[in-house]
């Protein structure tokens, strides 16, 4: 399935208000509870520096959600890719140039969506 880039261009408004609008309401969330704390040595603010109680709703719950977020995303793709891709023919190739090139987006993104998970991993192993 190909989306035509007129349909994306038609939603992009939507798209922008869920990006930035889920930031704000965090970054708001933060500020007006209080949570936001001056960390001592650098002056830089952030949630959850002394207390662990904005930590783990700031910081902790939000990275956890995440990761699970795109493993959940990549093993849908993985799973669609596999039940829905290109079937090959009698003689065992994939019949068309637009089957391989699906094949290529499918791998290509699945490779992305791998090191993000990576990345994601490290990261919130870091914040240990």
């Amino acid at each position: 399935m190909v989306v035509a880039p007129s349909r994306l261009l038609a939603r992009a408004s939507v798209f922008h208000a869920f990006a930035w609008g889920v930031s704000a309401v965090v970054t708001l969330a933060g500020a007006l509870s209080g949570a936001m704390e001056a960390e001592e040595m650098t002056g830089v603010c952030a949630a959850g520096g002394q207390s662990d109680h904005w930590l783990l709703y700031f910081v902790l719950l939000p990275e956890t959600f995440l990761l699970l977020a795109v493993v959940a995303l990549l093993v849908v793709i993985i799973v669609w890719a596999a039940v829905n891709g290109p079937q090959p023919d009698e003689g065992g190739a994939v019949a068309s140039w637009a089957s391989k090139r699906a094949i290529a987006c499918q791998m290509s993104f699945a490779k992305k969506m791998t090191f993000c998970c990576i990345f994601l991993l490290i990261k919130v192993s870091a914040n240990d």
